[in-house]
């Protein structure tokens, strides 16, 4: 008797950006069938040739790949939701003035996909979000507009994500994935899934246990920058090279894992996420003043490094204005194409204002974007 074939997983990814595509596109590398949903008129055809707007190392070639096998197409039709058995929320979730997420492109997702949802299906947040938004703002919106139930009718879940950017393809493949499902049964389905592109698995009790991890992972970050940075400042004024301190003290000495200070801070997660786990905190209560410090420090030291470019010419009786300075690198990060919060924004309009000369180099940074900045 022949075998019979595996069935392929469906699944529609909500949001085709910095998270959203490498996903999809990993997932139809996986051997998922996948749509890639997106608003965006310009990034749905821009994809669908096989042309990534977002930069990752071997992006744009399994694109290309997943396009060609029949397993990734990308959509503007909402109505396409309906035959995929997982649909995956990926967009954005930018701050407020007081570092509170503004979820209006959640809300959005949320009811366009409850207007498209059908028995039996799962909804998985990935975007970042407070504690209990799941299980609380997502699920009743969902519940609203499909008038069905969570967990009679759908489940509901949230995988936050823990890539890094400019590593999100091998990362996808590797990283341990975090699970919080409203049951058992969702939990299960979803384990399933993202098993197939690789990494432990680790299920928690809940959605809430979840987002907290994705808040305690780039908050944990952030304030180990910060420590590196002061770390640098109190080298300089003591005239030391803090470089060479960090690699010494880290070498052969596990209890010692010091990052290497830079510019600053950058991206949408790291200096957004440790806000939102302090505004959580303070609003129930308790306030996380080192968290506060970590992201004052970081915030700080764009113009740290302008002051330092200033001493610098002092001491070779220079001034800034009509100095030839260049920035090699304007992302925020390397091998990445995402401008989002860099650092090298602050430090460029500190140069200008005072008359410098600039130039701008990026190798990945797209041409377009850095107009903008």
């Amino acid at each position: 008797m022949a075998k019979k074939a595996k069935s392929k997983e469906k699944v529609c990814v909500v949001g085709l950006g910095f998270i959203g595509l490498p996903l999809a596109v990993s997932l139809a590398n996986s051997g998922a069938e996948v749509v890639g949903y997106d608003l965006r008129r310009e990034i749905v055809d821009r994809v669908n040739k096989g042309q990534s707007h977002v930069f990752e190392p071997g992006l744009e070639e399994t694109l290309r790949k997943v396009l060609k096998n029949g397993n990734f197409r990308a959509t503007q039709l909402a109505s396409e939701m309906q035959k995929y058995k997982f649909v995956i929320i990926t967009v954005g979730t930018p701050t407020d003035s007081n570092g509170y997420p503004i979820l209006d492109q959640v809300e959005s997702a949320a009811k366009t996909i409850g207007e498209n949802l059908r028995k039996g299906q799962v909804v998985i947040l990935k975007s970042t979000v407070p504690p209990l938004t799941t299980e609380e703002f997502v699920a009743p919106l969902l519940e609203k507009a499909s008038g069905l139930k969570l967990g009679a009718d759908f489940g509901i879940a949230f995988v936050p994500e823990r890539t890094i950017e400019g590593q999100a393809m091998r990362e996808l493949k590797t990283l341990t994935k975090v699970i919080g499902a409203s049951d058992q049964k969702t939990a299960k389905e979803v384990e399933k899934l993202f098993k197939s592109l690789g990494g432990t698995i680790v299920k928690v009790s809940s959605p809430r246990i979840a987002e907290l991890i994705k808040l305690m992972d780039n908050t944990y970050r952030d304030t180990n920058i910060a420590l590196a940075n002061e770390f640098a400042k109190a080298a300089n004024v003591l005239g030391l090279d803090v470089i060479e301190a960090i690699q010494a003290a880290n070498k052969d000495y596990e209890r010692n894992k010091i990052l290497i200070p830079g510019a600053g801070v950058g991206g949408s997660c790291l200096t957004k996420d440790p806000l939102i786990l302090a505004h959580v905190s303070e609003k129930a209560g308790e306030s996380l003043p080192l968290i506060r410090v970590a992201r004052k420090v970081n915030n700080e030291m764009p113009e740290k490094i302008f002051n330092l470019v200033r001493s610098v010419l002092k001491r070779n009786k220079r001034e800034i204005r009509n100095s030839k300075i260049a920035i090699l690198g304007l992302t925020f990060k390397r091998d990445t194409n995402d401008l989002r919060e860099t650092p090298a924004k602050v430090i460029y309009d500190l140069l200008n204002r005072e008359g410098a000369q600039i130039v701008l180099y990026d190798r990945f940074a797209f041409p377009e974007d850095v107009e903008k900045l």
